[in-house]
């Protein structure tokens, strides 16, 4: 047995990183916000905005942030009343995709909304999973679409453009797949959407296991007369067929007990 040492967290003080000169300048333009509506008469009036600011300078330290906002100021109020109204308005931030869907969970359990402005992936955009989250920012999935549309070029001789939703014309081929032959893949036709949309098969090629007749997709045949259903297994189309005893008959099809005489 090899002795493996305990790793302990790293306990970042974000005061000892380099200040982030954007995330400053967008503190300020906050801020600058909030005192031009607070000393307005006529953007909000008689309503004053407040604000308290955290530093998530690393993943580590933006739970500390979001449990002192839901906990020791009691801004938001955790209890099951369906109507309850929590005091903060909204969230801004934090600003990248992986710490705003870690921390995302805990605001919409009051859906508070979550403003975020940062935050790119795609995930973010699931109303379910995110009712109240807002983006300023298109998704990568969206930026990317975009761009996609625009493009049109060769790769390795071969053209690859792409349609008004963004998708790379279709290109397939119909593959026999044969286990009793050495070999088992078999080209039997294509499908393709380019310049039109084409789908052929060559049907002599494929071999059916029932020599081309339609399968039959039922558990039973159906009964004889003279015979009355005995079903077995948990589905209504699997039963056996038992002859009825003398001096019994079946009065109707699909009958499961005969009736006396």
């Amino acid at each position: 047995m090899h002795y493996a040492p305990r790793n302990f967290p790293v306990a970042l003080e974000c005061d000892a990183l380099p200040l982030s000169t954007v995330g400053y300048q967008l503190l300020q333009v906050m801020r600058f916000a909030v005192e031009e509506i607070n000393n307005s008469t006529s953007i909000l009036p008689d309503v004053s905005l407040g604000y308290d600011i955290f530093d998530h300078c690393s993943a580590i330290e933006i739970f500390p942030s979001v449990f002192e906002l839901l906990s020791n100021k009691g801004a938001i109020e955790m209890i099951p009343n369906t109507d309850y109204q929590p005091k903060v308005i909204s969230v801004l931030g934090p600003f990248g995709s992986s710490e705003s869907i870690t921390v995302a969970p805990l605001f919409m359990v009051q859906l508070v909304a979550m403003v975020n402005f940062g935050a790119s992936t795609s995930t973010l955009s699931d109303k379910v999973a995110f009712p109240s989250f807002l983006r300023t920012v298109t998704s990568n999935r969206d930026q990317l679409f975009k761009e996609i549309k625009k493009s049109d070029f060769t790769l390795l001789d071969h053209q690859i453009k792409f349609d008004k939703n963004g998708d790379p014309p279709s290109r397939y081929n119909i593959v026999f797949w044969n286990l009793a032959s050495s070999s088992p893949f078999q080209h039997i036709g294509s499908y393709h959407t380019n310049p039109t949309v084409h789908l052929h098969i060559n049907d002599s090629l494929i071999r059916w296991h029932t020599n081309g007749t339609i399968p039959v997709s039922r558990c039973s045949e159906e009964c004889e007369k003279g015979s009355a259903r005995r079903p077995y297994g948990i589905f209504k189309c699997c039963f056996e067929c038992d002859v009825c005893p003398n001096g019994t008959y079946i009065n109707t099809s699909g009958r499961k007990n005969p009736l006396f005489t």
